[in-house]
């Protein structure tokens, strides 16, 4: 039975991890999914409106396998600052 308490029902950080098996992800990228997940049903909850987080959780680990594959080059300095320093290679098309 649901609680009257939204974030009650909110499902653990594992039993998300575990429902994402079939993504191939390793178990860690699972739990930074579930946890991601869970922080963004949170907010949604906060604002008034209803939350799926298992489907949020899919959506963020079908989003890290299409983005698995691309490769990128490091053009900074050597020090990672974050997305803009790294850009496609050429034999990745930008979508």
């Amino acid at each position: 039975m649901p609680s009257t308490n939204p974030y009650r029902d909110l499902p653990a950080v594992d039993r998300l991890a575990d429902g994402l098996a079939a993504s191939g992800l390793p178990r860690a990228l699972r739990v930074d999914c579930a946890r991601s997940a869970l922080d963004l049903a949170r907010a949604e909850i906060s604002r008034g409106r209803e939350a799926d987080a298992e489907g949020i959780a899919a959506d963020l680990a079908r989003g890290l396998r299409r983005s698995a594959g691309v490769q990128v080059i490091n053009v900074s300095d050597g020090v990672p600052r974050g997305r803009l320093s790294c850009s496609p290679t050429s034999s990745q098309k930008v979508r």
